[in-house]
């Protein structure tokens, strides 16, 4: 075995270890900062899309959820959970 494959190897470990970390943590709104995008302007209105960027400082996971003006209303309803659950807004 090649010194790469072994590196890939513990690289590879150590990734399956971290989704696991983050798949178990809550990510208490204390430990979650947010940050709002949109991408509005477009020629069509109903391609406006408006993000809430999320980080878990807790576990260092990056996720986001996206409510455009198009989407269905389960994509709606997460977009404005996450926007009253978590409160820590960064700009």
């Amino acid at each position: 075995m090649s010194r790469i494959t072994e590196l890939k190897g513990i690289i590879a470990d150590a990734y399956n270890e971290i989704q696991e970390i983050q798949k178990l943590c809550s990510h208490p709104a204390p430990c979650v900062t947010k940050k709002y995008t949109s991408n509005t302007g477009n020629w069509n209105p109903r391609d406006d899309t408006y993000t809430i960027k999320l980080h878990c400082e807790l576990c260092d996971k990056n996720w986001e959820v996206v409510a455009s003006t198009n989407t269905s209303y389960k994509d709606k309803t997460e977009y404005e959970d996450a926007d009253r659950l978590y409160t820590r807004v960064i700009k």
